[in-house]
């Protein structure tokens, strides 16, 4: 009997520890979103794509987006989120970073110009509240509501006719593309 007790007292302390509650407010998430953007220039739509390290109320993370706001670009950020206890728990976040511009060729100012438009980077920077409205372990939905801005700048030349021969201009325009964020997300 005595030697059975090692294998019995190890199975009981497994046993004991499978049936202890599970710690879901540490580790890690990932969290597809599709998001509604309206601003000056017209509605448009972004999906992206969050991943990082959850610390009980805090999360902290980067992510990577396709925004279609004005000229199409690729919002490279890191994510900071504080949320609250509960099933309908609120949250603050705070998305910063790098915004890589990808325009569409429709996107090209072409009309007088020597070449094609070229893009240049700048910075993204996105944030707001939110609500987490269905909470199940470690999967959430939840909406929010932000202010964001991306900036990226344009450049182009445009010819003009003086004495029979043509000068060429460099023309430059700086864009803060700032809008309101609809999000709606899936986190797991």
């Amino acid at each position: 009997m005595y030697k059975k007790l090692p294998a019995f007292l190890l199975l009981l302390i497994v046993v004991t520890a499978s049936a202890q509650k599970k710690d879901s407010t540490v580790g890690l998430y990932i969290s597809p979103a599709v998001t509604l953007l309206n601003g000056d220039h017209n509605v448009s739509q972004a999906i992206s794509l969050g991943t990082g390290l959850r610390l009980h109320q805090w999360q902290i993370g980067a992510g990577v987006a396709i925004d279609y706001y004005k000229i199409r670009s690729l919002p490279i950020y890191l994510d900071l989120k504080y949320k609250w206890k509960g099933q309908l728990a609120p949250f603050l976040f705070f998305q910063g970073g790098y915004n890589v511009a990808w325009a569409l060729d429709h996107q090209h100012t072409n009309a007088g110009t020597t070449g094609r438009t070229v893009y240049n980077n700048g910075t993204y920077f996105n944030g707001g509240a939110g609500m987490y409205v269905f909470r199940k372990g470690r999967e959430a939905l939840f909406f929010s509501l932000g202010y964001s801005v991306k900036k990226l700048t344009e450049l182009y030349q445009v010819g003009s006719w003086i004495n029979s021969r043509v000068i060429y201009n460099d023309t430059k325009l700086d864009y803060a593309l700032r809008r309101i964020a609809l999000t709606v997300a899936y986190e797991f």
